[in-house]
């Protein structure tokens, strides 16, 4: 009899092991249901992940109150942004001394600071990569006072594509746009100068004016007017 009584509670064990084991796996298959079908960018406690986007359609609440990076195109940017972030040691002489001096310079202003770096940049006797490094700084600084910038035929090619690129990032408006388009369109550069046409007759929405330089300064100049005569409208 006592071996009957063993062998029959066996099988009652089993059910047992068998139900905790199928109650086990419900909750590990709960569990992962739950994580994956989370919201993007929360946690399972509801709370943000750190990579989460912020309010108001994925925009930096800072970039509405001006306070952006100045690594965003069309932010001016401050000496003590352009400043912080030069490679430079101390103990060890800047590479670009005439730069690092307007950088330091805390007597001037950042738009005094920038047609200190236009005249460096200007200059024939310094070196191609400090002239660089001093448009640059002042296109961050202020665009509006390189105006007429490109005017040089012979502006050195890595400046002239300088200026041209950060006139698509960093331009107050569509008429400094143009104007230094039109410049940048006799330079002595085939290719710089291919490229201005191409962003001119864009601008006056006609593409067949790109081959012909004479007519797109014209038809450049035209919309030219009336854009400034636009922003003169009360």
């Amino acid at each position: 009899m006592k071996d009957r009584k063993r062998t029959a509670s066996k099988p009652v064990s089993n059910r047992y092991g068998i139900v905790l084991g199928l109650i086990a796996l419900g909750l590990v298959v709960f569990i992962v249901v739950r994580n994956l079908s989370s919201p993007s960018g929360v946690s399972a406690g509801g709370k943000p992940t750190i990579d989460s986007a912020p309010e108001g359609g994925g925009k930096n609440p800072a970039s509405a109150k001006g306070n952006d990076s100045a690594a965003i195109p069309g932010r001016k940017a401050t000496r003590d942004e352009l400043r912080k972030a030069r490679p430079h040691k101390a103990g060890v002489a800047p590479t670009f001394p005439l730069v690092e001096a307007i950088l330091v310079d805390e007597k001037i202003s950042d738009t005094q600071a920038a047609v200190g770096f236009r005249e460096i940049a200007q200059r024939a006797d310094v070196s191609e990569p400090e002239r660089l490094q001093a448009l640059t700084h002042g296109l961050n600084l202020s665009f509006e006072s390189f105006a007429g910038f490109a005017k040089d035929k012979s502006l050195p090619l890595v400046l002239a594509q300088k200026y041209f690129d950060e006139l698509a990032n960093l331009s107050p408006s569509e008429a400094f746009q143009i104007s230094g388009w039109l410049d940048l369109l006799s330079h002595e550069d085939a290719d710089i100068s291919a490229q201005a046409a191409g962003k001119l007759a864009t601008a006056v929405d006609d593409d067949s004016l790109a081959t012909n330089p004479d007519a797109l300064r014209r038809a450049a100049a035209k919309h030219l007017e009336m854009l400034k005569s636009q922003s003169q409208v009360p």
